[in-house]
């Protein structure tokens, strides 16, 4: 919905190709992420997630801002590359730390919560009926804060 308030006339979308090089990246970054965790990672772990959290946040706070649509495509390709580099380390992190008999329950505990957690944002935030009826803009400047 940004890119569509971003460029309305719809003359410059380029959305599949968009989507197929975050698919590529994200890939090329979660391989990355596996190199890294062979390194002796746990000194710096909390710093790098951290620098990676804020510089998305930054991402989507650009991307929300710009009024060129191929800023918020590079926006939008950079945020999944850092996302699928953190969550590959994150998950090998909790999985090291666990039994292999509790691997499911947990991580779909985990998705279960997430899923939650992003339905009642949704309802709140996105939804006709809600309490906040934010624009796109407005949605992105509140999910990068």
């Amino acid at each position: 919905m940004l890119w569509l308030e971003i460029d309305p006339l719809q003359e410059n979308f380029y959305n599949g190709a968009v989507e197929a090089l975050l698919t590529l990246f994200g890939a090329l970054s979660a391989t990355l992420a596996g190199h890294v965790l062979k390194t002796s990672f746990e000194k710096y772990d909390i710093y790098l997630l951290t620098l990676c959290s804020i510089i998305e946040g930054g991402l989507i706070l650009i991307s929300s801002a710009t009024s060129s649509i191929y800023v918020s495509y590079i926006m939008y390709i950079l945020f999944g590359i850092l996302f699928h580099f953190i969550i590959t380390i994150v998950t090998a992190f909790v999985a090291r730390l666990l039994s292999e008999d509790s691997f499911a329950l947990i991580f779909g505990i985990n998705t279960l919560v997430a899923l939650v957690i992003q339905s009642i944002f949704t309802v709140i935030f996105v939804a006709e009926t809600a309490s906040f009826t934010l624009t796109p803009r407005q949605q992105f400047d509140v999910f990068g804060y």
